[in-house]
């Protein structure tokens, strides 16, 4: 699905972009939801900890929350730096297509666990966390950092280029979801024509109406607008207009 509260992965803090990378990862990956729900307990566990320091045999429970964590950790970090890695080339190409080829994107996966085991972290940063009364490192604390011709997407993309982002994002995610899938994902893309110029309006048509997508649902308010466009692309297509939560066909202009 695309929508406009799309700009929230951009414009928003990591949190967002990690709640996006859980969820679609979740969706392929069973074991990932798993140790997802698993690390997330025994984070608080941990946190609650840190506010009870005085708690008898604190040291000992820390440690085993530390393994715990890393075991978990370790878990999702591995299983993002697959997605992340498979996305970026499918990104690429899509936003290429978008745009024609006019701006270069990047998309990197941003962690502590690149360069150190969160055992290790854990364990280095305990005076640190003692201090602030919370678990300060972790894969809680990793980001998808977007680019745009080697500068951050949020601060130098304009907003048709941040949508057309977005949506080479959103396209990306629909190859891997039908790659590992025995039925074709439905694709709903709701008011997708605002902040896009005609020309990528008609480059992404031209991507969605062709044979590597299925049933597409598109929702817009003008409908002089969507019935030409639709009408361009030379497809199949049935109109429909909403009204106080009712559905009522209409009849394509000749």
């Amino acid at each position: 699905m695309i929508t406009p509260a799309d700009t929230a992965l951009i414009n928003e803090a990591g949190e967002e972009r990690r709640k996006y990378l859980n969820s679609f990862i979740s969706q392929l990956d069973k074991p990932y939801l798993t140790a997802l729900v698993r690390y997330n307990q025994v984070l608080a566990e941990r946190n609650k900890l840190l506010k009870n320091q005085y708690t008898v045999g604190f040291s000992d429970i820390i440690e085993v929350f530390n393994q715990q964590l890393s075991t978990h950790g370790a878990t999702i970090y591995q299983a993002r730096c697959r997605l992340v890695e498979s996305l970026t080339p499918l990104v690429s190409r899509y936003y290429a297509l978008l745009s024609e080829d006019r701006e270069q994107v990047e998309l990197t996966y941003k962690s502590e666990l690149h360069d150190t085991p969160l055992e290790t972290l854990l364990r280095e940063s305990l005076q640190r966390d003692r201090v602030n009364l919370f678990t300060t490192c972790g894969i809680h604390r990793d980001d998808l950092k977007m680019k745009l011709g080697g500068y951050p997407l949020r601060k130098y993309g304009s907003q048709g280029q941040q949508k057309s982002f977005l949506t080479a994002l959103k396209l990306a995610q629909y190859d891997l979801i039908a790659g590992q899938n025995p039925h074709q994902p439905l694709l709903l893309l709701d008011d997708i024509f605002d902040k896009l110029d005609t020309r990528r309006v008609e480059q992404l048509l031209a991507i969605i109406t062709s044979d590597r997508f299925g049933q597409i649902f598109i929702t817009d308010c003008n409908k002089v607008r969507l019935e030409h466009l639709l009408h361009a692309c030379h497809t199949d297509y049935a109109l429909f207009k909403t009204d106080a939560g009712s559905l009522q066909p209409l009849t394509p202009t000749p």
